[in-house]
């Protein structure tokens, strides 16, 4: 049998993308879709594999925080799900891990089955 194709309700509920990171305070991405429910987010270096930790967020999380896979918290790295996506912080009082300037970010968003 040949390969199956996902039905439209699973495709759209799953995104996966990239953004350039811009330094500013606040980075809203969008085309989504939708608005997810979890967001993970993959630092790449140079537009290469990753070598940094994944960020996660879900919404089962407390207000403007991540869950890293060290199971440690930051404030200001994932800060909304909004309609058509997500938006990123500037990490404040810690590094700039969602929105460092020219930096290539790969993320998964996910909506609730």
């Amino acid at each position: 049998m040949g390969a199956k194709i996902a039905s439209p309700i699973v495709k759209d509920k799953i995104k996966i993308g990239t953004y350039t990171g811009d330094s500013n305070a606040t980075q809203a991405i969008t085309g989504v879709g939708f608005q997810p429910d979890s967001v993970q987010i993959i630092p790449n270096e140079n537009g290469t594999a990753p070598t940094s930790r994944p960020m996660i967020k879900t919404n089962s999380m407390g207000p403007n925080t991540y869950l890293s896979f060290a199971l440690d918290y930051l404030p200001d790295i994932i800060i909304s799900f909004d309609a058509d996506g997500f938006t990123v912080g500037d990490g404040t009082g810690s590094s700039n891990y969602a929105n460092t300037l020219g930096r290539i970010y790969s993320y998964i968003a996910l909506k609730g089955f």
